[in-house]
């Protein structure tokens, strides 16, 4: 896949390219929610959210731009992963291993620079003190120079990006229920964090700009933190919300709480299913159980846990399957396949 075909994407969508990938492989009829669903399983890009599926001519398959919540490695991203058999590619930006190495850049730049100052008549000093900078005494080399000056642009370049459009947070109060046009926390947490690392300005605008998200409840508590805190960071801000509106179970707890999840009377079996998933993908984030193990522990609930659909389970042989269970995007599809086959009969008995 082309990484032009990302950067178009996320040029149309306003979407930053390092908070987003290229997903290929899967089918055709796979709806966005299983997509995300099966990416979240895996826990390599944290939550993710299918922004626009395409067709691609020249990859012969659908595409999707997914946005992930992770400040991810993407050097550390398989770009290719199973699911239920078949491979996904996954596609983020250019790494920087693919560019020209470091010192080649900085020297190409020192001389680009002797060149500019010689047709300008100036000195390395003069343009240090011109950009507000503070010049070495000692006669610099090409990388020390070349740092000088980029310390200089970065302090001159600072207010106007500051001062330039942002991608904004959404609104977050902590009130429950969640009111409408807002987050809740974990929401508002896993686009915040990996948000606030790509923000290009400086402490206090990130904590401004944090602050602008807040309301209620979640503003007082950093309000109070400010109080008693004169010297304060923005990661001090996240780390008190965490403490207040974070989960904090333990992933034996959590997995105890799994175990311990039925279906409940009248609940339909797929609302059950996604009940648990919720659930399930809580234990995995705080390591209660390995990921490899996702699947089987899965199924093995929802037989132990289902009180009303036990004809459905049997249909779709799902205790003949545990040796080999399907994965969540998999089995939901075919529970809600079962479920509307199950309907069209009832209505045809009555008709």
């Amino acid at each position: 896949m082309e990484t032009g075909l990302l950067e178009d994407l996320c040029r149309g969508a306003r979407i930053s390219v390092n908070q987003a990938v290229l997903v290929s492989g899967f089918p055709e009829d796979m709806e966005p929610n299983e997509i995300e669903e099966s990416l979240d399983a895996m826990g390599i890009l944290g939550r993710v959210k299918v922004h626009t599926r395409i067709y691609s001519r020249e990859m012969k398959s659908m595409v999707a731009l997914c946005i992930h919540s992770k400040q991810a490695d993407l050097d550390k991203v398989p770009k290719e992963v199973q699911v239920s058999g078949t491979t996904w590619t996954i596609l983020g930006p250019e790494q920087s291993s693919a560019s020209a190495p470091l010192s080649l850049e900085v020297d190409s730049l020192a001389q680009k620079l002797q060149t500019l100052m010689a047709d300008e008549k100036r000195t390395r000093e003069e343009l240090i003190l011109a950009l507000g900078g503070t010049p070495t005494p000692s006669a610099a080399g090409p990388a020390e120079w070349a740092k000088e000056l980029g310390n200089a642009l970065k302090d001159v370049l600072r207010p106007m990006c500051e001062n330039a459009p942002y991608k904004r947070l959404h609104s977050f109060s902590g009130v429950t229920p969640v009111p409408s046009g807002e987050d809740d926390y974990e929401t508002w947490r896993d686009f915040a964090v990996p948000l606030v690392h790509e923000w290009e300005c400086s402490d206090a605008e990130k904590r401004k700009r944090v602050l602008e998200s807040l309301k209620g409840p979640a503003m007082r508590i950093v309000q109070a933190l400010k109080d008693s805190q004169p010297v304060t960071t923005v990661q001090d801000y996240l780390t008190a919300l965490e403490n207040v509106y974070g989960n904090t179970d333990s992933g034996e707890d959590l997995y105890y709480r799994f175990r311990h999840t039925y279906q409940g009377p009248h609940e339909r079996l797929s609302d059950f299913v996604r009940r648990l998933e919720d659930l399930l993908q809580q234990v995995v984030r705080t390591e209660g159980i390995p990921t490899k193990h996702i699947d089987s522990v899965r199924l093995d609930q929802i037989l132990r846990g289902t009180r009303q659909d036990g004809l459905m389970l049997w249909r779709l042989q799902l205790r003949e399957r545990a040796p080999n269970p399907p994965p969540f995007h998999s089995l939901i599809r075919e529970i809600h396949g079962g479920q509307e086959l199950s309907a069209e009969v009832t209505n045809a008995c009555f008709m």
